[in-house]
């Protein structure tokens, strides 16, 4: 659906009344907007870019998630907020939820950041919020995609990008960051990050933690909400994720990213990501396609 400048995809996901649109505005090519309506699913993400999602129905909803080594509870007009380099998991849901989510590339968040007046790299001081006027003004973002408004959304998306860097952010930046994370954790984390592509033993991990395995995967599991095969899986469905974004097939991405073979990566990726790759790598072309008409062709 094109209208403006602005365009919606829905992904066709494997959940009986699940509904996955993600919308993308050709003004705007470093913020990319979810709306997801009736998801029982328990999400897991490693992000790239800062992300708020605004839980939006329904208001008896209450959810769990494990975010900065605490499990947290959100329900309808909260806003979780991600940033770069850090993971998040749904750990239960009461129902299927409805929400919206503004993905933004850090360059992006920075950029209008350093008009605000802000040094630095934000750093996102909550996790959590319910401040009414972010809410506000998510919901307004929300509203103008429905509308499907180039000008609405644009200006909207701006007007979120201040509040969230007005009332979520600290003015330290990362050096003061609330994430602490066991330092054997940290250091096994770590070394998935680096290595998240090449086959890594339990032994490894355990030895760089510094820690026995048994207490490393329970403490792993506590912390991050994944044990560690499965962060290291997840990892290396963001880095495919991205690799397809850019430009490679399939095959490709699955290879590069250490999957031993496509069936394999296929599963993660439907599981991880909501669609299989396929629908992604199809979305992704459209998208490319469409941003790259003419304005008189719109």
């Amino acid at each position: 659906m094109e209208h403006d400048g602005f365009k919606t995809t829905e992904m066709m996901t494997d959940r009986p009344g699940e509904q996955l649109f993600v919308h993308h505005l050709d003004a705007l090519p470093a913020v990319q907007l979810w709306t997801v309506r009736n998801s029982d699913r328990l999400w897991a993400m490693h992000h790239e870019t800062y992300t708020a999602c605004l839980v939006l129905a329904p208001g008896r909803l209450r959810a769990t998630w494990r975010y900065r080594g605490r499990e947290r509870v959100v329900s309808a007009r909260n806003i979780q907020l991600m940033e770069p380099g850090e993971l998040h998991v749904t750990t239960s849901t009461s129902e299927p939820a409805s929400f919206f989510v503004i993905w933004w590339q850090p360059s992006y968040v920075e950029e209008l950041a350093r008009e605000m007046g802000h040094p630095g790299a934000p750093h996102l001081g909550t996790c959590q919020t319910a401040d009414p006027a972010f809410v506000a003004g998510m919901f307004k973002t929300y509203s103008a995609v429905e509308t499907r408004s180039s000008l609405a959304v644009q200006s909207s998306v701006i007007e979120s990008t201040a509040l969230l860097i007005e009332r979520c952010t600290v003015t330290h930046g990362r050096k003061g960051s609330i994430v602490r994370f066991h330092p054997g954790v940290a250091k096994a984390r770590g070394l998935l990050n680096a290595r998240y592509a090449e086959r890594v033993t339990l032994d490894e991990l355990a030895n760089a933690a510094g820690l026995s395995k048994f207490h490393l995967v329970r403490s792993f599991t506590q912390e991050c909400g994944l044990a560690p095969h499965a962060y290291q899986n997840l990892r290396r469905v963001v880095d495919a994720k991205l690799r397809i974004e850019r430009g490679q097939s399939i095959k490709e991405a699955a290879a590069s990213t250490g999957f031993a073979d496509q069936a394999h990566f296929s599963r993660v990726f439907k599981r991880l990501v909501g669609v299989p790759p396929g629908v992604w790598s199809k979305a992704v072309r459209a998208r490319k396609a469409f941003s790259s008409l003419p304005p008189s062709a719109e």
